[in-house]
């Protein structure tokens, strides 16, 4: 359980401290009375909708479509992945070559090739298709009839909906324990349209699959100006994708890294050098909040962020973002 779970039922009274110099000092007994009570259903306090760890349920929330039939149209084909009990990353990687024959970026034929052929060339976009490639490797053992029933889906072309489906896909739990939802587009292009400038060097550093990268290309114009970092390797994928439809006519290798930006302090792993790392002069984003770690994950946290003695992984994603801005 977290923290806020047990400062919530400290607040409805279910357990006290016996601490006047410790919040969470309780009695074992009431710890275990309290247990009981739980476990016998009498408080439903765990399968609340404030305590999603361990909720195996999906939610979409009606806010992230434009329109009633694009929201039909995602509810039916996320069924569908979950109910075949597809791997999201296989999955996705068959959504995306959709999105990219959609989009008008390959055609009927090629779309077949880069699902059947283990090299996919794609006349020049030679970083699309290193990247379709990489991605292929990795999910080519699970590709079968269940699977490619997915091209047979009607999607909706609307903003990031790449990354709706990825979302649609993914258990509550799962989410929860990452601190990681999908940020509606309309808010993420109002906060590029206040704050965008010509030539600027842009971050997301935790950037999912996108949303913020491709609100700011809108206005900053080159790719090589975007930079965007993500702990999800299927995120980081799509995003990858997302980026290369929106500047369709120029082959490039998208600055989108799977690491940890928060705990590879450096990002050595990121750059050729600590001397190169950038300074950026617009970084955007929502951090996730409320993640879950480890006392080790949590030790460090607060060797790396001192400032930050809660811990909260929005709080440590703010001060790391101050600290890779420009003054």
């Amino acid at each position: 359980i977290s923290v806020s779970s047990v400062r919530n039922w400290v607040r409805h009274g279910f357990i006290s401290s016996v601490s006047s110099e410790n919040e969470y000092a309780f009695l074992k007994d009431d710890v275990l009375l309290l247990q009981s009570r739980i476990e016998s259903g009498e408080l439903d306090r765990l399968n609340s909708r404030a305590n999603k760890t361990g909720s195996s349920k999906t939610f979409i929330p009606d806010e992230l479509f434009e329109t009633d039939s694009a929201r039909k149209e995602v509810t039916a084909l996320s069924d569908y992945i979950r109910a075949q009990k597809l791997d999201p990353s296989l999955a996705m990687f068959i959504v995306s070559v959709s999105i990219l024959r959609k989009n008008g970026i390959i055609d009927d034929d090629l779309q077949c090739d880069i699902i059947q052929n283990e090299k996919i060339i794609i006349r020049k976009r030679r970083n699309l298709s290193l990247a379709l490639n990489e991605w292929r490797k990795n999910v080519a053992a699970g590709m079968n009839e269940q699977a490619l029933k997915i091209l047979q889906f009607p999607l909706p072309l609307q903003g990031n909906i790449a990354g709706i489906i990825y979302q649609s896909i993914l258990v509550e739990g799962e989410k929860s324990k990452l601190g990681s939802y999908y940020t509606p587009d309309w808010i993420v292009n109002r906060i590029a349209e206040r704050l965008t400038g010509i030539d600027a060097l842009f971050l997301d550093p935790c950037c999912g699959t996108g949303q913020f990268l491709l609100a700011f290309a809108e206005k900053i114009g080159s790719p090589e100006s975007i930079y965007g970092i993500d702990i999800d390797p299927v995120a980081v994928n799509v995003a990858k994708i997302n980026l290369m439809i929106r500047f369709r006519d120029t082959d490039f290798a998208p600055k989108i890294f799977c690491n940890d930006s928060l705990m590879n302090y450096n990002e050595s792993l990121l750059f050729d050098s600590i001397d190169s790392l950038p300074q950026f002069d617009i970084i955007a984003t929502n951090p996730p909040w409320g993640s879950h770690y480890r006392k080790e994950e949590l030790a460090m946290l607060r060797y790396l962020y001192p400032e930050i003695s809660s811990g909260e992984s929005f709080s440590c994603f703010f001060v790391k973002s101050l600290r890779m801005l420009k003054k």
